[in-house]
């Protein structure tokens, strides 16, 4: 038998069992709610949705100009995006795949960053002359995520010190750069836009 001590602080603790601190189920509790808070912002539009005709204009500008560059803003993820340089409509077709539902693809038939190579001095001083102290840039790293993922990182900027400080990290890289495209617009003649599935929400 158990001395008499243990055996009472053992029945206290199965009569007691430890409960979670009010602090960690609000916290929880918190957390459902502004999850609950954000889907109910998104909406349902089977006219953004990635329609044939979308696809079909993403096809033409890749027959005229050869090359799409393509941004891509995913729902709810604070502003998150990639790019993509895309040469074919079955290679767009196949990021589409990729990609969540809610991503908003935006695709602009002019060519894009025109500044390309490997991140050298030579390159540095190049930018510095293309991009204008105090205005936005992007910056795109030519590796994609993986050889079956066309999608790719990038750096959104001002000013020299930002472009500077982001270069000098690449050096040795192969880097696309220039003016940061107006992703922001409506569509146009030479942007158009879809988000997967319809849905459209806080980007």
């Amino acid at each position: 038998f158990l001395p008499s001590a243990i055996h009472f602080t053992i029945l206290l603790w199965h009569r007691h069992p430890a409960q979670p601190s009010k602090q960690s189920l609000g916290t929880r509790l918190q957390r459902r709610q502004k999850r609950s808070r954000l889907m109910t912002l998104d909406s349902y539009n089977p006219d953004r949705d990635i329609t044939p005709e979308y696809l079909a204009t993403v096809n033409r500008w890749i027959e005229l100009t050869g090359e799409v560059f393509v941004v891509l803003r995913y729902l709810r993820m604070a502003g998150a995006k990639d790019y993509a340089f895309v040469k074919t409509v079955e290679d767009f077709t196949h990021m589409v795949s990729l990609c969540p539902d809610g991503t908003d693809l935006i695709v602009f038939r002019d060519r894009q960053l025109n500044l390309r190579g490997l991140v050298t001095d030579e390159f540095i001083r190049e930018a510095r002359r293309l991009i204008a102290d105090g205005y936005e840039y992007l910056a795109v790293r030519m590796s994609p995520l993986s050889p079956d993922d066309p999608r790719l990182h990038g750096d959104l900027g001002n000013g020299h010190a930002e472009l500077v400080e982001y270069l000098e990290s690449s050096h040795g890289d192969f880097v696309a750069l220039g003016p940061c495209p107006p992703f922001d617009d409506a569509d146009n003649e030479t942007m158009i836009s879809a988000s997967k599935g319809g849905i459209d929400g806080p980007r």
